[in-house]
């Protein structure tokens, strides 16, 4: 940082806190360091916001409004329920935007009015990651979602699935006897 450019951030708050045994110095942007004094001896800790700033949460609100508005030749995706069969292992996927676990697999999907079943890749989001993550390769599902054509040659088409209607149930193998 040079001598021209000055700090954003600035000190908001100091609190000492005698009972927990810390001491937080608190910055504009809520941004805060804590320095704590356990048995081991002093650690420090940066902890972030826990809510986004308001210039932030307007711009949010700003593009989300964008988003939804309706365009000019642009029309809402509809919802697709498509049955079809997995065509390999689920596997974990990276995290979404808010950091929730996702899931990915091939999968070959009926439609109607064809006689091929179209290979896509199905991504799972939500409370089904989880349960895509437990099934079996060649289970038979129908799942609701967001079918999204690629225009990159080589690539399958991908299968948004944020529910599962239908799939096999998962029974303990155990013998009870």
């Amino acid at each position: 940082m040079t001598d021209e450019e000055p700090n954003p951030q600035k000190l908001r708050s100091i609190k000492l806190d005698l009972e927990k045994r810390y001491l937080q110095f608190e910055s504009t942007d809520a941004t805060a360091i804590r320095l704590s004094l356990t048995p081991e001896g002093i650690r420090w800790e940066l902890l972030q916001p826990p809510t986004i700033t308001t210039a932030r949460a307007v711009d949010r609100l700003v593009d989300a409004a964008e988003e939804e508005a309706p365009s000019e030749g642009k029309e809402k995706e509809p919802i697709q329920t498509l049955t079809g069969k997995l065509k390999g292992i689920v596997k974990e996927g990276r995290p979404d935007r808010q950091g929730k676990k996702t899931a990915y697999a091939p999968m070959a999907v009926h439609q109607d009015g064809e006689d091929k079943a179209k290979m896509v890749l199905a991504s799972f989001y939500r409370h089904t990651a989880n349960k895509a993550l437990t099934l079996p390769a060649d289970s038979q599902i129908s799942a609701s979602g967001y079918l999204r054509p690629t225009e990159t040659p080589g690539r399958m088409d991908t299968f948004h699935i944020f529910n599962l209607v239908n799939y096999p149930d998962i029974k303990s193998t155990e013998d009870h006897n």
